[in-house]
């Protein structure tokens, strides 16, 4: 994983008094959700939303445990999610795996720009992405510079595999398929021999939350935190044995 960051004009020390919150997108997700645990548990008095696929999950009930305030809403329902953008100075754009692992790297960058947009214009300061930046880097343009170009006070860039470890046993255990009380069978349409790289959501949503909360703080080069690449029949025997 690497964090990439950028500054636009003056540098700011977090969300002001009048923008006091701290949007966070794919809530429900394993590196969202770690994201809003990272912030809550920095103790520095924001309140945090969360854009969720369905606030009645499982998953966006532990946020909102936490004390986070979920709207069911995403990157691509923007005339939805106003209530969500109301009152943020910051927000955390945290790309969904399973929402973006059909599209090709244009198409999520478009997204991204678009929601960023959106943000800007909802008066949100300081912005956040946090995915698969090795996909979008495949583009003949910097995302990172296509976001500062739309005013933003800070951009930081926040990159690391398409998948963590808790997606894979959370999200991907969904895939399992019954076969007796004692057994099961994983189907999946990937390579089982080709490798995975995936890094730890905790590790990430402290490093993104970090950036949320100090995004004036930046680095010259930028932070490697390792990521670990296995194949998916490695994996696979990871979890029969847990």
């Amino acid at each position: 994983m690497a964090l990439c960051c950028y500054e636009g004009s003056a540098p700011d020390e977090g969300p002001s008094a009048e923008a006091n919150a701290i949007l966070v997108t794919a809530g429900h997700s394993a590196k969202g959700r770690f994201i809003v645990k990272a912030l809550f548990e920095a103790k520095k008095g924001f309140q945090v939303k969360a854009l969720v696929d369905d606030p009645f999950s499982e998953q966006s009930q532990v946020i909102a445990d936490m004390g986070a305030m979920v709207v069911k809403g995403s990157i691509s329902t923007l005339e939805r999610i106003w209530l969500a953008t109301k009152g943020c100075g910051t927000a955390i754009c945290c790309l969904d795996p399973m929402d973006i692992v059909t599209d090709d790297a244009k198409a999520t960058h478009e997204r991204v720009l678009n929601f960023a947009e959106h943000c800007h214009e909802k008066k949100i300061r300081n912005f956040v992405l946090c995915g698969d930046y090795a996909e979008l880097q495949k583009l003949d343009v910097d995302p990172a510079a296509e976001l500062l170009k739309l005013g933003f006070k800070s951009v930081h860039v926040v990159a690391q595999p398409l998948f963590c470890f808790e997606d894979f046993t959370e999200r991907l255990g969904g895939m399992f398929v019954g076969l007796s009380k004692n057994s099961c069978r994983m189907e999946l349409d990937v390579d089982p021999k080709s490798e995975l790289p995936m890094a730890c959501a905790e590790d990430a949503g402290k490093i993104v939350a970090n950036c949320a909360l100090h995004p004036s703080r930046l680095t010259e080069n930028p932070i490697r935190v390792n990521a670990t690449a296995r194949t998916l029949e490695g994996y696979a025997k990871d979890l029969s044995e847990a």
